[in-house]
């Protein structure tokens, strides 16, 4: 692998993504700033990239000349440092998701335009999958805008009640054979922030279906059409949700696992005593599967129109393999749905489980999302934007600029990531020369 490849890729983020532009559109409240909100974004950005772990340990980079260069500035003076810590936090608390929201986003429309999601996936449609994720929780530190519930904690006599903080959110992945990206995130509102919203009616914290509208709003008006597909788990099986997905256009390919709820009681009455209506031998996969599909029911009565229900039991293919059968149930509704396959249906429903191994595991695991930089969740907040642009550069950027070597290092996109970024910082540190470029924006 090339020893460049830490300025390749901020070369790569700049002139392909213009991030150098996105930075500095960020607005600045502050009247002839010290230091400029585009110097401390680029900071973030880069520390996303290297995957830093907290403001500390990115205060102690900001005295070497390496990483000055790298987010485009001057050495400092021996002795000094680009800025603080807490200049930083206090940006961070002042900008909110509002201010890096349009780079992450723009990196999408970008990628858009250059051709790189055009052919989908399967179906040649565009899914993405979305949960809820709880990446924050204490039982002592908490924010203005944390969330709380009770909890019990220790064992035998000393089992006790105690409050516990926490701060949850709903992300968007656009699925895909290799190129998965965050399209957004929507965090939970405590009771108060739902008041301040308008909410007069409200009475409690937000829940995630909430927050999963919200989302779900939020795609359709910045990404128009070209998301086709929302792919969810049996949370989301209920017409108010399908309700909303079908006002927005959206197809949708949800679990739903209670037997006695419609409409899947109806499709097992219909099924009952029956062959499957399809079944298919994977060798590659090494599983038989049959498949159950009924495509026009109307029983979901907060539902308007029909809902296909699709039942899928997959057996091992070796008959010396003791492993149980295994049985998905999930519903889909939609013009773009309707063109899957029952088949195809099941592949797009397993793929849900890309948001929990290529997002939710592999940001707790070796991403900085679960520390809190900053004890306010609107720092926080702008935290997780720079993260996920990172995360999403990181991708595109190994997958369209590095097959080669996402190839050898095998399918899991973790492993290929945690040595690229070893390399990349490896490069930066040994690199001679001036600040790196962050205005080479493409025209």
């Amino acid at each position: 692998m090339s020893r460049a490849r830490g300025r390749q890729l901020i070369a790569y983020a700049n002139k392909v993504y213009g991030v150098g532009d996105e930075v500095a559109k960020i607005p600045d409240p502050r009247q002839d700033p010290d230091v400029p909100l585009s110097l401390i974004s680029s900071t973030l950005l880069v520390s996303g990239l290297l995957r830093v772990r907290s403001l500390n340990a990115l205060e102690a980079e900001l005295e070497k000349a390496w990483f000055a260069h790298a987010v485009g500035a001057e050495a400092p003076v021996e002795g000094s440092r680009l800025f603080s810590a807490e200049t930083v936090s206090r940006q961070l608390v002042k900008m909110g998701a509002e201010g890096p929201r349009p780079m992450l986003e723009e990196v999408i429309h970008k990628a858009e335009r250059n051709k790189v999601f055009r052919e989908g996936w399967h179906g040649a449609l565009r899914h993405a999958a979305i949960d809820g994720w709880e990446p924050i929780r204490s039982n002592s530190r908490h924010c203005p805008h944390c969330l709380e519930r009770t909890v019990t904690v220790g064992e035998g006599d000393k089992k006790h009640e105690v409050t516990q903080y926490y701060h949850r959110c709903v992300v968007a992945l656009l699925l895909g054979e290799h190129e998965e990206v965050v399209l957004g995130f929507e965090s939970h509102r405590t009771l108060e922030q739902r008041r301040a919203a308008g909410d007069k009616s409200a009475d409690c914290h937000e829940g995630e279906e909430t927050a999963a509208i919200r989302l779900v709003e939020r795609l359709r008006e910045t990404y128009g059409r070209w998301i086709e597909v929302i792919v969810a788990d049996g949370l989301y099986a209920n017409g108010p949700f399908l309700s909303t997905l079908d006002r927005l256009g959206f197809g949708a390919v949800i679990v739903i696992k209670k037997d006695t709820d419609e409409p899947l009681r109806e499709a097992h009455n219909l099924w009952a005593g029956k062959p499957p209506n399809e079944t298919v031998e994977d060798k590659e996969a090494g599983e038989f599967i049959e498949l159950w599909d009924c495509k026009e029911l109307q029983t979901l009565s907060t539902f308007k129109g029909p809902v296909r229900v699709t039942r899928a039991v997959v057996h091992p293919l070796d008959p010396e393999d003791a492993t149980e059968p295994k049985q998905w149930c999930f519903v889909s509704i939609g013009v773009a749905a309707r063109k899957l396959t029952a088949r195809q249906l099941l592949k797009v429903m397993r793929a849900r489980w890309h948001i929990e191994n290529t997002g939710f595991n592999q940001w707790t695991k070796h991403w900085p999302f679960e520390h809190v930089f900053v004890n306010n969740w609107r720092g926080m907040e702008a935290v997780f934007g720079f993260l996920f642009t990172a995360f999403n550069l990181l991708q595109l950027f190994l997958y369209r600029q590095v097959k080669g070597y996402a190839r050898l290092k095998g399918k899991d996109p973790t492993k290929t990531i945690i040595s690229f970024v070893a390399k990349a910082r490896e490069d930066l540190v040994a690199a001679h020369g001036g600040p790196l470029d962050w205005q080479a924006a493409a025209a």
